[in-house]
């Protein structure tokens, strides 16, 4: 036969083969590719873990942080949604295995939560117990506050923006026996004993003309014992979030890290209004290590339980829900609508803190609908010398 130089016609590639090839492929790229959702897990827990540490202890460093610290603890478990899907397609059971296991762990260390408390066991049979109640009255309810000190009947309450309301208040029949009442500005006490001093507590924000009233340290006399209150508010970051929320400022949190840059400039000045708060908590834990009476600290900190403000609180007193809680203790926003109501409260930002001389024997928010919920906490001097 005579070759003309001309190569035959391949045959053409059937349909079958062409997804056999696909298939072999494919199947080529996940093999390669499977290994890697390990590694991609273990980098996703890194960088959370990372986030996580920033936002609990250096929170008012960085303006991401400031604002992922005021949105719910359980979104720090969304990136696991992916990391589990991946071991899911790549049936690798280490990624799903730490997906699963990280998000309560995360969640639970954010959010402070504690299982629950055993208050009855406490205080059983003690006659020595100091019960107080902290409440931001604003945009609250006498009902849900009647009820909550009917339930535990405090020896003192701390009330924050009730100014208007304080006589109303002081004669509402669960606070009859507080003979002693005081208020300046926002703030009210009503307690069973004494009040012997009042000092009012200021804070220049920022920009500010003039100080602004954030609290007060009252002197109470407890059965002839010296006993020192701050009932505090430090002021709203509602509407600043707000802001950053809708024209995106805090993504300054990431691009305005490379320093001597204009980026990094904004971003510094985004930051003053937290680190002038941070600053004010510092100086204030300062004066409280001096106190040499027993303390008590109450009211609506506007501050989560994250961030150097935090941190320096709990450096010289003790978190009342930490310490006998029971469950994240979120006390804010306790009456949204729609569909953020599903998921409020999902804030602690009302505190009751005490000194080492107390132990702290319970904790408790109460319920209802009102934009704060109140807080009691009951707690008994320890012996001298312990």
């Amino acid at each position: 036969m005579q070759n003309d130089g001309q190569t035959p016609d391949s045959p053409p590639v059937t349909t079958v083969e062409l997804w056999s090839l696909i298939k072999r492929g494919a199947v080529a790229l996940w093999l390669f590719l499977r290994p890697w959702a390990f590694r991609v897990t273990c980098l996703v827990i890194a960088a959370v873990f990372s986030i996580v540490c920033l936002v609990k202890f250096r929170a008012e460093s960085n303006l991401m942080c400031v604002f992922l610290a005021y949105l719910p603890a359980w979104l720090v478990g969304l990136p696991f949604l992916g990391t589990l899907g991946l071991g899911v397609v790549f049936a690798c059971w280490r990624s799903m295995a730490l997906s699963v296991l990280m998000v309560p762990l995360f969640i639970v260390w954010l959010g402070t939560y504690r299982l629950p408390s055993t208050f009855d066991a406490d205080v059983k049979g003690r006659s020595d117990c100091f019960t107080v109640v902290t409440y931001n009255r604003g945009q609250g309810s006498d009902t849900v506050l009647a009820k909550f000190a009917a339930s535990r009947p405090p020896d003192i309450i701390g009330l924050q923006d009730a100014g208007r309301r304080a006589a109303r208040l002081a004669a509402m029949p669960e606070f009859v026996g507080h003979s002693a009442h005081f208020a300046n500005g926002e703030f009210v006490l009503l307690s069973r004993w004494p009040i012997l001093q009042n000092e009012p507590l200021y804070i220049r924000m920022p920009g500010a003309s003039k100080d602004r009233l954030v609290g007060v340290r009252s002197v109470v006399d407890w059965k002839g014992r010296r006993v020192v209150v701050y009932n505090l508010h430090l002021p709203t970051p509602r509407d600043l979030l707000t802001w950053y929320a809708r024209h995106g400022t805090f993504m300054y949190g990431i691009v305005g890290l490379i320093p001597k840059t204009k980026l990094h400039e904004r971003h510094q000045e985004y930051l003053a209004p937290w680190a002038a708060r941070a600053d004010w908590i510092t100086r204030l834990a300062a004066r409280i290590s001096l106190e040499r009476d027993p303390v008590v600290m109450i009211g609506d900190v506007n501050l989560p339980p994250v961030g150097k403000g935090y941190q320096e609180l709990t450096r010289v007193l003790q978190d009342s829900h930490t310490v006998a809680g029971s469950g994240f203790g979120c006390t804010f926003p306790g009456n949204s609508k729609g569909l953020s109501r599903r998921i409020s409260p999902w804030l602690r930002i009302d505190q009751v803190m005490a000194s080492g001389q107390w132990e702290i024997l319970s904790s408790e928010v109460g319920e209802g609908e009102s934009q704060h919920l109140p807080v009691a906490s009951v707690m008994a001097l320890k012996p001298e010398g312990k």
